[in-house]
């Protein structure tokens, strides 16, 4: 059935003519040949001559692997034969391997061409000549990085479904492992192998009939199947196998396949070893820990349900990786934008863009620890001005705090004019005079009445009149009671109200205008303008009121509550911003303390810390 004559060169001849010999030399193919006719040339070449065989490819515990070329189809094929003329009981496995392998068609597993016994007895099958890579090799070269691994997870997944078509089929292929399993030089992947398959519907397992792998690639008569190691427990205890059986093998091939070390390379006990690939010190995500720990479960029914079931696991941990894979890479397209932009820092459109940007590229990969710089550093550095938006709410802001402190002034008016039944039970000496001051009250009250209730705007302008209004009723205080006495406290009162406003004058104006109360009536007592009311007579400083009666008891009653009125209306002017700004203080600090959280690399787990910790 197959030459090894190398310089055998076949004749050509037309198809009509090629038909003819075939018929005359009993080529079983002369059918076929003949409906050819009319076609291109090709080669006439008998059964015999038809396998030019070449180098060995490999060997097993049955058998050997040879290249040969097809010339009759011209295409390079494999050979599997036996290693001598076998005995009955190894002819009928041979030829069942060869069966079952055929009948199995699946891209993923090898096709069988042709079967039939050479010139010198030995049974042999022809199949598809592989080119590529056995699991096991690539393996050999230690764990694979991040890009290799999710190739090998892919080409799993085939094999996943090519085991999942056997096992519709009937067929359970008990010897899974890396050294049979062929990646193909443009992404082919193939099942290797079927020899020690097992059929289903073949009936009852004998023990006797099984063949076991001592070398994890070859094999030989034994009493249990598999390859120690890959071989589920049931089936290490010689038990029947089910298609669970192989979707352990499976688990201990991912288990390889994630840590680049075997599961438990020739043990066939099993049931000690950890199946979780992250405890074995490799890096793998949790996902996959999970998934692998379920396939090597010793009891079948905490298996998968099926192979398809491990192979749709497998890709959906695939799929969310890719899916990680263009999160990351959207994240660094923000992060670069957002870069960009901030070399714009000062241009309010481009710092928003910026924070936009290294916003979405943290959210899209909330590892990335140039994203989380680059939002650190935009939260924490304000820019040289703020932006419209934000000028806009702090305006706001600006304006309720002087709508807040338009109606604190309410009640210090109130309590001024309090003081007024006093004056007036006393007794007055300028009614004229007392009433330009409570129209002078009563205009500064309205004024505050319309800041507080929002009826006109809140400018630096109008808070500056406010200011100077309550100024001149300070001096409306110093005419009636003289400079010394009562207006210095209720001066530095008001300008304590007004420094502590958002869009207040500045303090040397504050200051100033509110010396004017106590200066000008003093400089018109010195010139002689107004009568003195103040003087030092024998080591005692007099006081004379110019528009009230200096009665004792009534005089001190005022003096007692203004001495009252005046702390409690300056602690309750001094609250609001001091209270304000702590408000504003610990926001900015919980703010901060967030962004820290979110930014911030994590504590080091109990497991990292130093073990003679007690």
């Amino acid at each position: 059935m197959v030459s090894r004559d190398d310089d055998a060169q076949a004749d050509t001849v037309t198809p009509a003519a090629l038909a003819a010999t075939a018929a005359s030399t009993g080529d079983s193919h002369a059918d076929t040949l003949a409906a050819g006719a009319g076609g291109p040339a090709a080669p006439a070449v008998a059964d015999g001559a038809r396998y030019q065989l070449g180098a060995a490819i490999g060997a097993g515990g049955m058998g050997e692997v040879v290249s040969a070329s097809d010339r009759r189809i011209g295409r390079d094929v494999a050979v599997k034969r036996t290693k001598g003329v076998p005995g009955p009981e190894l002819a009928a496995r041979f030829l069942r391997e060869a069966q079952i392998q055929g009948r199995l068609d699946h891209p993923a597993i090898v096709p069988v061409y042709d079967l039939g016994v050479d010139e010198h007895g030995r049974p042999y099958f022809v199949m598809k000549r592989l080119a590529g890579t056995a699991l096991a090799d690539v393996l050999a070269g230690g764990p694979p990085d991040a890009r290799a691994r999710r190739r090998l997870l892919a080409a799993f997944v085939d094999v996943c479904l090519a085991v999942e078509f056997a096992h519709t089929r009937g067929v359970i292929h008990r010897d899974l492992k890396p050294a049979n399993i062929m990646l193909g030089d443009f992404g082919e992947v193939y099942v290797l192998d079927w020899g020690v398959a097992r059929v289903l519907r073949d009936g009852p397992e004998r023990a006797g009939d099984d063949i076991v792998s001592l070398d994890g690639r070859g094999t030989h008569a034994g009493a249990v199947l598999g390859t120690p190691g890959y071989m589920a427990p049931e089936q290490a205890r010689g038990d029947a196998v089910t298609p669970a059986s192989d979707l352990y093998a499976l688990g201990a091939t991912l288990f390889e396949i994630l840590t680049g070390a075997a599961f438990a390379r020739g043990v066939l006990d099993t049931s000690g070893l950890d199946p979780v690939p992250s405890h074995r010190g490799a890096d793998v995500p949790p996902e996959l820990d999970a998934i692998c720990a379920r396939a090597l479960a010793p009891a079948p029914a905490d298996r998968f349900a099926s192979a398809r079931a491990l192979a749709d696991a497998v890709q959906g941990y695939l799929d969310g990786d890719r899916d990680l894979e263009r999160r990351r890479a959207r994240a660094q397209d923000h992060l670069a934008a957002a870069t960009a932009a901030l070399a714009r820092p000062d241009d309010p459109a481009a710092r928003a863009a910026a924070m936009r940007g290294a916003g979405h590229a943290l959210a899209l990969d909330p590892d990335s620890d140039a994203a989380a710089a680059l939002v650190s550093r935009l939260m924490l550095e304000p820019p040289a001005r703020p932006p419209p938006e934000v000028a806009a709410e702090l305006h706001a802001a600006d304006v309720q705090a002087a709508r807040r402190s338009a109606r604190r002034a309410l009640w210090s008016f109130a309590a001024l004019c309090a003081m007024l039944p006093l004056a007036l039970w006393h007794g007055t000496r300028r009614p004229l005079a007392l009433a330009v001051f409570l129209v002078i009250v009563a205009l500064n009250a309205a004024h505050a009445a319309a800041i507080a209730t929002g009826r006109v705007d809140v400018t630096p302008a109008r808070m500056l009149r406010a200011f100077v209004a309550n100024v001149v009723l300070v001096g409306m205080l110093s005419y009636a009671f003289g400079p010394f006495l009562i207006v210095p406290t209720v001066a530095a009162a008001v300008v304590v109200s007004f420094a502590g406003l958002p869009m207040a004058p500045r303090p040397a104006v504050l200051g100033g205008i509110a010396a004017l109360a106590v200066v000008l009536p003093w400089l018109a007592e010195a010139s002689g303008l107004l009568s003195t009311t103040t003087a030092i007579s024998d080591g005692a400083l007099v006081v004379h009121a110019r528009s009230f009666a200096m009665a004792g008891g009534t005089m001190t009653a005022i003096l007692v509550g203004h001495a009252v009125v005046l702390m409690l209306t300056n602690a309750y002017a001094a609250q609001g911003p001091a209270i304000e700004g702590r408000v504003a203080r610990d926001r900015l600090a919980i703010q901060a303390w967030q962004l820290r959280q979110m930014v911030a690399a994590p504590p080091p787990a109990a497991a990292d810390r130093d073990t003679n910790d007690p």
